[in-house]
């Protein structure tokens, strides 16, 4: 594999420092087919977890994780041009990881659109002003010079805080539906 390789999303786990040392030390007590076994255990996990929190979303967290994530007004562009999300994507490189966040996220995507729209009813500038934070925060991290996964995943980090399972579902369900009507990442 080459260095590049070795650092994509897919080919990463992460552990604490101990254990990481322990492991790194015994490639024969730890052959990378154990450990690509730990870590489609630990993603299904995760991916059962989420999925339970997304169901449990309603209109209250929406609204408190997109208040949360507001950034100073940003002047919008007005192309709400949307694609396909298979070609998008494609095009942004996403892989398994991200997909599957993607289509857990897609589950709320209209109940973000119901929360932007009552907002806006008070506040007729708060989707734009939500869209032009996740906006900026893109660029920020693509000018760190994340693309991908990684690019994604720091982008869902962000969004769904820290700790707070509900927050992050809410992230997730927020990030997928400006993803999907191709508010944020490459059209």
């Amino acid at each position: 594999m080459t260095e590049d390789q070795l650092r994509e999303a897919d080919n990463l786990i992460v552990f604490c420092p101990t254990h990481h040392a322990i492991i790194d030390a015994q490639h024969e007590t730890y052959p990378a087919s154990l450990l690509k076994q730990w870590k489609l255990q630990h993603e299904r996990a995760y991916r059962e977890k989420l999925t339970a929190k997304l169901t449990d979303i309603g209109f209250a967290e929406l609204e408190v994780a997109a208040k949360a994530l507001l950034a100073p007004s940003v002047a919008a562009n007005g192309d709400y041009q949307t694609i396909p999300p298979a070609e998008k994507i494609e095009k942004n490189k996403l892989r398994s990881t991200s997909t599957m966040l993607l289509t857990l996220g897609a589950a709320k995507s209209r109940e973000v659109e119901r929360v932007l729209l009552a907002s806006s009813q008070l506040d007729s500038e708060f989707p734009d002003r939500l869209r032009s934070g996740f906006v900026a925060e893109y660029k920020a991290l693509k000018a760190e010079g994340l693309d991908g996964d990684d690019l994604f995943v720091a982008m869902y980090e962000w969004a769904g805080g820290e700790g707070d399972k509900g927050r992050e579902a809410a992230g997730l369900a927020i990030l997928t539906h400006l993803f999907v009507i191709c508010d944020v990442f490459e059209k």
